[in-house]
């Protein structure tokens, strides 16, 4: 294979890619490679290593010399921007275009970069430079014609211009082409022998491209630079570069920068730091040896790969004086990658004899640990490499360290890394990631952040969201500024767990020593041995603390230890020679933090039970290849039966609870040898299911049978009445098989009863489930859950252009003195023996009557007086606080039926309330003091002549607004604080009313108060943490008779707990503590048209 240098003439031109200025390069006479980056030099490493790939592995013959030829010719080339100026099918183009110019032979070659590298030549001697300038320009003219003919009115003459900042340069690159036999050449005789043998000869250049990285090509910028690290450095290049072939061995923790101090070494040597390099450069080569015998399938296949990798690192030229180096990351697979069954021969037993007579020079890069491992198997191989330790720098060097990496991140990726998050950074480390060496522990996250957030800006919350998606721990566990509620752990754990104080105790001081950051960084988290009889929610007690620090039971790693019973099941859990990825190992390398579940550990081998001795107390295990794996961010949960049945044979009376674990507790200790005992931080009894909880666990069993995809696809919430759920706990109670017998009755009675009426009552809308118990049997029953129709966008009120504000309350006035208006007609033809303000009983007089139109004067002198404040200029008055209303996401009307599905689907989920409450959040205000004024009182006139048309026609109306919960049992405070905000709102409109004590009705008594309440009969969801959304539902009854034949299921409003309250109809959205003046104008969104236009 021969290595080739060329000068690759490239264009270079400025371009926006979304919305950011970037460096594009290609080659002028090649249709690829082409690269954008906004660093330019970046942009050049880019392009020349995209320029070698698309060598890897090409062999010279007929078909690919024509390419080769291309990317060699490099003439002199004279750019210029061609001026241009013409018409074309009524356009006018005038622009700049490139154009180069060069000379070969007697002729001129002229072309157009932009134009699709259109090429053309004319004779040299019979033209001047003007010529070539007329010249040029009518073949730009030629060919704007075409492509306009060919795009039509997808055409833009803009784009064919050249940037102000374009360029031409060449670039040097490095290429390696191999040679293949021409069509003409001979075969040799042998060649069907050759076949039949499987002999084949591998070229190392080739191989080693194919199994190994160049890291010299990686300079400048794409090398790590290595800070505060000088003594080291300088100590590694005279070993490297200034010595013999004397192979190194780098050793120490992950993270410590072992890689980046080679890396620096480098980058000197390649910049000419220490001395001027004379002659070809050395280079550097990664392998990984697990890559080596990748597709050798025949014997001896990898031994002559290797043997010609060798041979080219030796001489890499045929004038090289120096080889090349060669860098191994995984040390200890030299000493087990080659072995089979016919061989016994590694890639150490290969390499030992070039580094003996150091022909060869090999850096390893291992882990104390590893290398501990390569002294053991292989003492001779090891004793081969001269020893640098490399240290883990002390906190105020590594800060440094992290402080320069941050500038260099900066610049890389156009980000900005506030000092907040290198804060957070350093503090999340100092508490989960002790045991991983500074600066790499720190860098690891830093590098994603940065890359993640490229041209962006990064502060303390990415961090915390980075190390959430890296961790799988919620924010409110390690973010020091997130306060947990008291007690509201122990109410979570408690509701989860029934009948089990003991373990939601256990649980909840897990919680408060990791919240606290008092846990010892040199052991596990914790480590809970659970005890007692089956079904009593061991298991699950895993689960919920899982589901709790992270939201998913994703991150328990349970292993079920009756499958490691056998003497080999230690050997299993952290690997062996022929499977080295332990299954236990591996499981904790990959997910470093979480709940480590071993289930039924008394029936493990003993030798397993040994094995975890050093995770319980050191947090740390060592597999079979030498790497230690860290159990430091792990709780380690046991659960066993060990004593359950002992237990179940005492006889006697009373309570039982201490005597009984004290049998448990024997057992445990006759099973376990006392080291292993000792080493549990708690064991945490559970208690025999009682017949008073298994109500409590029955309604568990039936939220977690609502997970399962058929309930989960037609977003269900089922409601089971007491009576129901009484009927089916009862029938699935058994003292002895515990929370297990239920399950098994839940899924007899409930299951089948609800895949029946699914499938017959299939809807593409939320349902509600209900069950209830009729004559012995279930009955159930199923209501589509159906959002309200958005209303359109210009439902808001009038509002008065600027300097409009004395014609705005003008009209508002003359609706009020119509209305007044009409009232005195109808006073005036009504009969003395019908005075409207005499009786509507014996002796009583008519207060609505007179309170109604008090309240019309009040309002008239209001807007009067508002009116006068917008003519006269030194009238001050005191505007209305802004309302807090603010626009979030809605279904639009010309949204397709799917993506109206997917919207109702997502407003069911945790995601999309988050998003919402985040765009209120960050939304700009909508209304300001003036326009909340205008508003109020537009909606108080708008209310009065609404209730101006009862008034009328003399119908005083009795309603009755009912609140009440769909799930039994639950939503009591919901309820309350639905009722409260229609009494604040009923207030405001001064209509008088009374709530009951239960606060689920309201008693009112007014002019048309069904049209103002019609359409707020319908749900209101409720979402509480940690729980299913609760519907509340609203009705109206008139003379103790509901005003709708058919009960309304409609979703109009969504409370997300503490955060915000939005309105489905408006698609507006407001703080969940809505004032009644916000909230009016929600009822207003509701109204009929005929109502709102009705000033």
């Amino acid at each position: 294979m021969a290595n080739i240098s060329i000068q690759l003439p490239t264009l270079i031109q400025d371009v926006v890619v979304d919305g950011m200025p970037q460096y594009y390069l290609r080659p002028l006479f090649a249709p690829y490679p082409f690269v954008t980056h906004r660093r330019y030099n970046l942009a050049i490493t880019q392009y020349q290593k995209e320029v070698k790939l698309s060598f890897k592995g090409l062999s010279l013959n007929r078909d690919t010399l024509d390419r080769v030829l291309w990317y060699l010719f490099s003439p002199t080339i004279h750019y210029q921007k061609l001026p241009v100026a013409f018409t074309l099918s009524g356009e006018f183009i005038q622009g700049d275009i490139s154009m180069i110019r060069f000379n070969l032979k007697n002729y001129t070659f002229i072309g157009f970069p932009a134009l699709n590298n259109y090429l053309f030549m004319i004779k040299t001697e019979k033209r001047g430079a003007e010529d070539y300038q007329k010249e040029a320009t009518d073949r730009v003219k030629k060919l704007m014609k075409l492509f306009k003919q060919d795009l039509g009115k997808e055409f833009d003459s803009s784009q064919y211009f050249a940037g102000k900042k374009e360029f031409i340069t060449k670039i040097p690159v490095n290429i390696r082409v191999g040679q293949s036999p021409f069509k003409f050449d001979r075969r040799q005789d042998d060649w069907f022998f050759s076949r039949l043998s499987h002999h084949e000869e591998f070229d190392g250049a080739t191989e080693i491209e194919k199994i190994g990285h160049d890291l010299n090509a990686r300079y400048p910028s794409e090398l790590s630079r290595a800070y505060f690290q000088e003594e080291l450095v300088d100590h590694l290049y005279t070993i490297l570069f200034r010595k013999t072939n004397t192979s190194l061995a780098i050793v120490g923790p992950p993270g410590v920068g072992k890689s980046t101090a080679i890396q620096e070494t480098l980058y000197r040597y390649l910049s000419d730091h220490y001395e001027t390099r004379k002659g070809r450069a050395q280079r550097l080569w990664h392998i990984d040896p697990n890559r080596v015998i990748s597709g050798m399938m025949i014997v001896g296949m990898w031994q002559k790969r290797l043997e010609a990798i060798i041979q080219y690192l030796q001489k890499p030229e045929e004038r090289s004086k120096k080889g090349d180096k060669l860098i191994v990351t995984n040390p200890v697979a030299l000493l087990r990658i080659g072995k089979s069954a016919n061989n016994n021969m590694t890639l150490a037993d290969v390499f030992k004899p070039y580094l003996e007579k150091r022909e060869l020079q090999m850096i390893i890069l291992a882990t104390p640990e590893e290398w501990k491992v390569l002294q053991e198997q292989d003492r001779r191989f090891s004793d081969l490499f001269q020893l640098i330790r490399v240290q883990e720098p002390d906190s105020l060097t590594a800060t440094k360290i992290i402080l320069q990496q941050r500038k260099h991140l900066e610049f890389e990726n156009g980000v900005s890394i506030t000092i907040k998050a290198i804060h957070q950074l350093l503090d999340i480390q100092r508490n989960y990631l002790k045991n991983k060496p500074l600066p790499g522990s720190v860098m690891d996250l830093l590098k994603q952040i940065a890359t993640k957030y490229r041209y962006g800006q990064v502060d303390a919350q990415e961090v915390r969201e980075e190390f959430n998606a890296y961790s799988g721990l919620k924010e409110q566990i390690f973010d020091t500024g997130t306060v947990i509620e008291d007690n509201e752990i122990d109410q979570i754990f408690a509701r989860e767990l029934v009948g089990q104080p003991k373990a939601v105790k256990a649980l909840s001081d897990v919680v408060h020593l990791l919240k606290a950051k008092l846990n010892n960084s040199n052991e596990p988290i914790c480590s809970l041995l659970f005890v007692g009889p089956t079904g009593v929610g061991k298991t699950h007690a895993a689960k919920v603390l899982a589901q709790y620090l992270t939201g998913s039971e994703q991150h328990l790693i349970r292993f079920d230890m009756n499958e490691f019973i056998d003497e080999g099941a230690a050997q299993r859990l952290i690997g062996d020679y022929s499977n080295p990825e332990g299954q236990l190992t591996s499981e904790i390398r990959y997910r470093p933090f979480g709940i480590l579940l071993l289930d039924e550990i008394e029936k493990a081998h003993p030798k397993v039970h040994d094995l975890l001795l050093q995770v319980l107390d050191a947090g740390r295990l060592t597999d079979s290849l030498g790497r230690t794996v860290d159990f430091s961010n792990i709780i380690i949960i046991m659960t066993s039966n060990l004593g359950a049945e002992e237990v179940n044979r005492q006889l006697g009376f009373g309570q039982k609870g201490a005597q009984d674990e004290s049998i448990i507790l024997r057992s445990i200790e006759a099973h376990f040898r006392p080291e292993f005992v000792n080493r549990i931080k708690k064991i945490v009894f559970f208690n025999p299911l009682q017949p008073d909880h298994i109500l409590g666990i029955a309604q568990l069993q039936i939220r977690e049978l609502l997970q399962r995809d058929g309930f989960v696809r037609r977003t269900t919430i089922l409601n089971i009445s007491q009576s129901a759920l009484e009927y089916v706990a009862h029938r699935g109670f058994h003292a002895r098989m515990g929370g297990r017998a239920l399950k098994r009755q839940i899924e007899r009675d409930l299951t089948s009863l609800s895949a029946e009426q699914l499938i017959s009552s299939y809807s593409s809308n939320p349902i509600l489930f209900d069950i209830d118990l009729k004559d012995g049997h279930l009955h159930p029953r199923i209501n589509n859950l159906e959002f309200v129709q958005s209303i359109d966008d210009d439902w808001l009120p009038p509002l008065p252009k600027e300097g409009g504000g004395v014609r705005f309350y003008s009209n508002l006035l003359h609706s009020i003195e119509k209305l007044e208006q009409d009232i005195n007609d109808l006073e005036k033809y009504l009969p003395p023996s019908q005075d409207p303000m005499i009786v509507i009983g014996e002796g009583q007089l008519d207060w609505q009557y007179y309170g109604f139109k008090t309240k019309v004067s009040e309002t008239k002198e209001l807007i009067q007086n508002m009116m006068l404040g917008f003519s006269d200029k030194y009238f001050i008055e005191s505007p209305a606080n802004p309302l807090r209303l603010k626009p979030a996401v809605k279904p639009r009307k010309d949204w397709s039926k799917g993506v109206r599905e997917n919207f109702k689907d997502r407003l069911f989920q945790k995601e999309a309330l988050q998003e919402i409450s985040e765009a209120y959040q960050y939304a700009t205000a909508q209304f300001d003091n003036l326009k909340s004024e205008f508003i109020n009182n537009y909606l108080k006139v708008t209310f009065l002549l609404i209730c101006g048309r009862g008034f009328l026609r003399r119908e005083t109306e009795r309603v009755t607004l009912h609140f009440e919960s769909c799930i039994t049992g639950l939503g009591e405070a919901e309820t309350a604080t639905l009722c409260r905000l229609y009494a604040r709102l009923l207030s405001l409109l001064d209509i008088h009313y009374e709530m009951n004590e239960d606060k689920t009705k309201i008693h009112a008594e007014g002019y048309s108060l069904v049209d103002l309440f019609r359409a707020e009969e319908g749900i209101q969801l409720f979402y509480v943490a940690h729980q299913n959304p609760l519907p509340i539902r609203m009705w109206v009854e008139k003379d103790q008779r509901p005003i709708s034949s058919t009960a309304s299921y409609k979703v109009i409003r969504i409370f997300d707990g503490s955060n915000t309250m939005t309105d489905l109809r408006s698609g507006f959205s407001n703080a969940v503590n809505i004032t009644p003046e916000e909230f009016k104008l929600l009822i207003y969104a509701g109204l009929s048209l005929e109502l709102k236009e009705i000033v």
